[in-house]
């Protein structure tokens, strides 16, 4: 006979496809699970960042600490930027439907922050190098999109030259390359009035904490998370000390493999690199050095070398 856990496995499942046999049903259930959360608004701190700079790690670490409060890890909190993430849950909803709760999540924050004016929230964001982020969100974005012939499943396939070229048209053409070096505009400032460009970030120290009326916000570099994070977060959250867990490495999830391969040997256009280290963004969070070292990672000759030692 079947153990009482996996008759509870199966009704669960069997729960899930019903009430999410559409993206309705799937939205009333997320929000009314949500709802039912008595933790929803209990001293709310939201990791607030674009994707790819550690917001799952901070989310683990937040939620081993403090198991009793609300957390949230929005992307998007502007008007835009929702709307845009609710199409994206649309359009890929019959083939993954994990990020919609993550929507509900998000929505149910919009109206809460537009409705608590002066509301002491709590926010935890990142800066990282764009480009590195950039390969790294485009993977992710890829089990949302393009589920068509999609390139991670020709790589699987064998086909793994035809994918990678693939992977490198999308990249150039259908992705989004500055959105690093804008989120924080479009993003942090147009959803809370915090302009952190006006304020004053010393790149060796590697984080700060800034204040705006009833908000609080911690903002780090993640290259820096190693040396200053444990320090920054106790600071912000008032404690003597925290301790930050590793988790969503790219290497621990199903596309690692491919992600390696692209990485090593995806060509980036001058123009591209111009716009992204240029940007008032990057020049206030690093060091002239510190933009060089990135540049030199990402620059054409880079791929020319790797291709030349590869054949050698």
């Amino acid at each position: 006979m079947p153990r009482l856990k996996d008759l509870k496995v199966r009704l669960w499942e069997l729960r899930y496809r019903l009430t999410h046999s559409t993206f309705r049903t799937a939205w009333m259930a997320e929000r009314a699970m949500l709802l039912a959360d008595p933790r929803r608004l209990r001293d709310p701190i939201l990791v607030y960042q674009m994707g790819r700079v550690g917001s799952s790690a901070a989310i683990e670490s937040l939620r081993a600490r403090y198991p009793g409060i609300g957390l949230y890890q929005p992307h998007w909190l502007s008007p835009e930027g929702l709307d845009r993430f609710e199409a994206l849950n649309r359009e890929s909803f019959t083939t993954l439907r994990f990020p919609l709760a993550l929507l509900v999540r998000s929505r149910f924050l919009q109206d809460q922050i537009a409705r608590r004016a002066g509301f002491p929230w709590r926010i935890i964001t990142a800066v990282r190098d764009p480009v590195a982020r950039n390969l790294s969100w485009f993977f992710t974005e890829m089990q949302w999109r393009h589920r068509d012939g999609n390139p991670l499943a020709l790589y699987r396939s064998g086909e793994r030259e035809a994918a990678l070229r693939e992977l490198q048209r999308l990249f150039e053409e259908d992705f989004e390359q500055e959105a690093p070096v804008q989120w924080f505009d479009r993003e942090l400032k147009a959803t809370f009035g915090l302009d952190v460009l006006a304020h004053e970030f010393d790149p060796a120290r590697g984080y700060q904490i800034y204040q705006d009326g009833g908000t609080r916000v911690l903002l780090y570099r993640l290259e820096s998370l190693g040396e200053c994070g444990e320090g920054a977060f106790a600071e912000f959250l008032g404690v003597d000390s925290f301790t930050l867990l590793r988790t969503n490495s790219i290497q621990d999830k199903s596309y690692g493999e491919i992600h390696q391969a692209f990485v090593s040997r995806v060509r980036l256009h001058d123009d591209v690199l111009d716009r992204l280290y240029d940007s008032p963004v990057m020049r206030h969070f690093y060091t002239p050095a510190e933009i060089d070292r990135f540049r030199g990672k990402w620059r054409p000759e880079r791929v020319l070398a790797t291709a030349v030692t590869a054949a050698h």
